[in-house]
Order: C-alpha cells, then structure tokens, then sequence
C-alpha cells in the first residue's frame, strides 16, 4: 500500500480507533473495579501513523486496518505475576479472545528476553454498540518488574533497532535476571505480609 493512501485511511478512520480505545479501557477498568483486582496502571493508545507504516512495509501487508491486530491496545500492569493470573483469566471471560501468547513460554530457561503475555481480543458480544464488537485490539499484560525491564530495553535497544554490542547485552540479559528474581520475592513478600495479618 501507497504511503499516502495509508496516510488518508489512517485520518479517516483515527476518531474511530481513539472511540475503541475509549470502549476497551472503559470494559477492562470496570472488570477490575467489579472483581476488585489492584493493579498499577492501566493505559490505552492508538498506534501513530509512523509505526503502522513501518510495520506495513516491513510485513509487507496490502490491508494493514485488517491484518494488524495492535493498531488500538490496551496495556495492564500489576504489582505481582499472581494478579497477572487473575487477570488472564478475567480477559478470557469478558473479551472475545482471538489470539492468546504468554511470550515466556517461547524463551528458553537459559535466557532473559522480553516477558509479557498478549492477547487479541474483541469488545464482549452484550456490548451495546454493534459498530464496535468485530473490531480487534490488543491488551498487553504484565507485572511491574516486566513492564520496567520492557520499557527501558525498548528505548535503549529495539525502538531504533540498535546493534548491541555482545558484551552489553551479556550484562542486560543477566540484569533482566534480577528483575525476574525481584518479581518472585515482592511477591513472597506480600504473601508473608498477608499471612501475618490474616
């Protein structure tokens, strides 16, 4: 697709994709409000134009609107992976789930990469407004620890497609390892707090 062609659709359907984006954070944040679940943050965006048609380009897609399934995406993260558990679980009940991939399971034990689980999904089938429901978006879900180590690897590395220096990476896959270890002992932390109180 034409550089300019995707640029007139992209205008055209913007206020669209921000009203989903809208509908979809509206739905996830009353599920956890209902179900009581606390969470860290909570963020939605439209992906800006630049990065669809490098993905367009790159995928080489003839339909980007239909074939990418993350132009609108919701993004949860929470303190501790139990709540990443709970919070699977939600999802596949309220939304229509499409796709589901928990990217830890395709890394091997030896190494630290990238940690999240993702999941395409549709607005529920009782949604009230029918122009909205067949549309696909994408929630990304994640503890804190996962989202800081995400963050900062994406900025310093993946956004510009960086070549890393073999030593450098060495020494950040051995620093995701702590994140990792940190996520597991907030959590044994919680638990013991919670027990002493209980």
């Amino acid at each position: 697709m034409k550089t300019h062609e995707l640029l007139t659709q992209y205008r055209e359907k913007k206020e669209f994709l921000e009203q989903l984006k809208t509908y979809a954070d509206e739905v996830m944040r009353r599920k956890l409000s209902d179900e009581k679940i606390k969470i860290e943050r909570l963020e939605g965006r439209v992906k800006k134009f630049d990065s669809i048609l490098k993905k367009t380009h790159k995928k080489e897609m003839d339909n980007p609107f239909r074939e990418m399934s993350d132009i609108v995406g919701l993004r949860v993260i929470c303190l501790f992976q139990k709540d990443v558990e709970i919070i699977k679980e939600i999802i596949r009940k309220v939304f229509n789930v499409k796709k589901e991939e928990d990217k830890s399971t395709s890394i091997p034990t030896d190494v630290f990469k990238y940690v999240s689980t993702h999941f395409d999904v549709t607005l529920p089938d009782d949604f009230h407004n029918d122009e909205y429901k067949e549309n696909i978006f994408e929630i990304q879900l994640r503890t804190i620890c996962q989202h800081a180590w995400c963050a900062i690897s994406h900025n310093l590395f993946y956004k510009d497609n960086k070549t890393v220096p073999r030593e450098i990476e060495r020494d950040f896959h051995a620093i995701n390892g702590l994140f990792c270890v940190a996520d597991k002992h907030f959590e044994m932390i919680s638990d013991n707090l919670s027990n002493r109180t209980s």
